[in-house]
């Protein structure tokens, strides 16, 4: 499991390719109520986060 208010996509991708494939596969949860989140979102730069 990752877990991470937020996560770069490029340290995300990263991660992804060291753990390989998954059996099941990835579940991502996410929620556009979470104050965190919203938070970093404004105190970020332009890249996109995950």
């Amino acid at each position: 499991m990752l877990a991470a208010p937020d996560i770069d996509v490029d340290v995300f991708r990263a991660q992804i390719d060291v753990i390989g494939p998954l059996s099941p596969p990835m579940a991502i949860l996410v929620s556009r109520h979470d104050l965190a989140l919203r938070a970093s979102e404004l105190l970020s730069t332009d890249r996109p986060e995950l």
